[in-house]
């Protein structure tokens, strides 16, 4: 039987999975593959812009070919005008090309970008976004012409602000508005500091305020949200609410209470960077006397968690996956030794990081949670074992967990590695526990450090392969431990490690208490 014999889906399946690069040679053998493999070859296009002709000149935009197909397109703006104030201030500064104000993008004059969006009939996603640091972002205008596209499901802008001014004329309201149910904006903190803006904060309520009826996730930059304004809106559909950034540093009423109309919300993420010496973000304060907003919700993750907060004694037995944890993680968050340092004394740390104890006290609280999923992350200490007791007994039903735990004081002045044996006895009654993701902090873990290395004598961070090769060794038999010691139900183990292009989760397959490593399936 031929190729061409075969059913139209079944044919389509195998084309799946095959690589880009066979993909791109099949494209050149027969019209009838070429046009098999089109729409997976340009589902997803990613384009850069550098000035205002990547959509003035309709042919300059995207392949004509290819535009049927296009189901997401990724645009990264590189516009010239991208520059810090103090590149403005310079004496021969070049003059900017196509706006007045640096933090307005001028390359994305409205009208023409929605009619190249237009030419794209299967378009669904569309992401912005941009590399530089400085600050910069879409002019009012833009963003109404993008958000008119009619058949535009999801929309993404990242690192760019959103309408930082407005300009004379410009009116906050839509002549149409596509239905999007995917909004997400969302910023870096180590952005160009741009002040919170009036005009920002205006915009952004104009368009929420017009999409919360069809709105199914909300993706928002946490210093940038209007909570006051967006908590007077209904949201009937919305499913799923992450804030990215800071925790807030004032707040007109209890976080909790500004977020009802939300009834149907099964996912929240406070994915909340804590600055050192910051305050975690309290969610239900102890005189707050108000009802649970979203009875209905499945998944919470909060990061920092405060033992003081009342919202663990509220949450609805309809949860079933909970993250306590740092964002980013704290072994993500290391920076590189001083050059000459010793690097066992450089260890990952943070004074808001949850201590053992501290998230025993919470999950205390939460003995009436039937849970498939748990993520925790702490500091070892005197109540470690508690805390793995409890866990085993208070959510038998576990199939996922996630964990990154950090040596103690004790153990770091001892340079007493931890007991994985130990710790896999403790977790070992979890008969359902099908996924097991864990960092763990050995004494041997390997730690970026600054080096000097080439004809410039340049510095560059790195990992030494002496203690790669050795610390390879040592996941290899925690691993070996794991598969041996928890239960028969544990079917894939996620091992934190390290290569010399830096950290990755390296995936275990476990059968019959052997682990096997699947090196297909390396995550960063």
């Amino acid at each position: 039987m031929s190729l061409g014999g075969l059913d139209a889906d079944v044919c389509h399946h195998i084309l799946r999975e095959l690589s880009e690069k066979d993909l791109w040679s099949i494209l050149h053998t027969c019209r009838w593959l070429r046009e098999a493999c089109m729409p997976l070859l340009f589902r997803t296009v990613s384009h850069t812009i550098h000035g205002t002709w990547a959509f003035t000149m309709h042919e300059r935009f995207l392949l004509t070919s290819c535009k049927p197909y296009v189901q997401t397109l990724i645009l990264h703006d590189n516009c010239p005008d991208q520059r810090t104030e103090e590149e403005m201030a310079r004496p021969y500064s070049r003059p900017l090309y196509y706006t007045k104000d640096r933090t307005v993008c001028g390359a994305w004059p409205g009208g023409p970008v929605a009619e190249r969006l237009r030419e794209l009939p299967a378009l669904r996603s569309l992401t912005i976004y941009k590399k530089d640091w400085v600050a910069h972002g879409l002019p009012w205008d833009t963003l109404r012409a993008v958000l008119s596209v009619p058949h535009l499901r999801e929309f993404k802008l990242r690192d760019l602000y959103l309408c930082p001014v407005l300009q004379p004329g410009d009116e906050l309201n839509f002549e149409a508005l596509a239905p999007l149910t995917s909004f997400q904006y969302r910023l870096r903190r180590a952005l160009e500091p741009l002040a919170s803006s009036s005009s920002e904060m205006a915009a952004l309520y104009a368009v929420l305020g017009k999409l919360c009826e069809t709105l199914e996730t909300l993706d928002l930059v946490s210093e940038r949200a209007p909570l006051a304004d967006l908590s007077q809106l209904r949201w009937p559909r919305l499913r799923k609410l992450v804030y990215c950034g800071v925790p807030w540093s004032t707040l007109s009423a209890p976080w909790i209470s500004l977020h009802p109309g939300m009834d149907h919300l099964r996912s929240l993420s406070l994915k909340l960077d804590l600055t050192p010496g910051g305050i975690s973000q309290m969610l239900w304060p102890a005189d707050y006397a108000g009802p649970f907003p979203w009875p209905m919700l499945e998944h919470l993750l909060v990061s920092f968690p405060d033992p003081r907060d009342e919202v663990y004694d509220h949450l609805p037995s309809s949860l079933r996956a909970l993250s306590l944890r740092c964002y980013p993680h704290l072994h993500v968050q290391r920076r590189p030794s001083a050059y000459g340092a010793n690097p066992a004394d450089d260890y990952p740390d943070h004074p808001a990081l949850s201590s053992a104890a501290s998230i025993l006290s919470i999950l205390r609280r939460c003995n009436m949670l039937d849970l498939d999923h748990l993520e925790i992350e702490y500091r070892a200490d005197g109540e470690e074992d508690a805390l793995l007791r409890r866990i085993a007994a208070m959510f038998p039903r576990l199939t996922s967990l996630k964990f990154h735990r950090y040596r103690s004081a004790q153990e770091r002045q001892g340079k007493v590695d931890v007991s994985v044996e130990h710790i896999a006895e403790m977790l070992a009654p979890l008969s359902h526990l099908y996924r097991l993701k864990i960092y763990l902090e050995f004494a041997g873990t390997p730690r970026l450090q600054t080096s000097m290395m080439g004809r410039q004598m340049s510095e560059v961070w790195t990992y030494d392969e002496g203690a790669i090769c050795a610390f390879e060794g040592t996941v290899r038999a925690a691993v070996g431990v794991l598969a041996r010691v928890l239960s028969s139900s544990l079917r894939e183990a996620v091992m934190y490690s390290v290569s010399e292009d830096g950290p990755y989760w390296r995936v275990y397959d476990i059968a019959a208490g052997c682990p096997y490593e699947r090196r297909d399936r390396y995550t960063r």
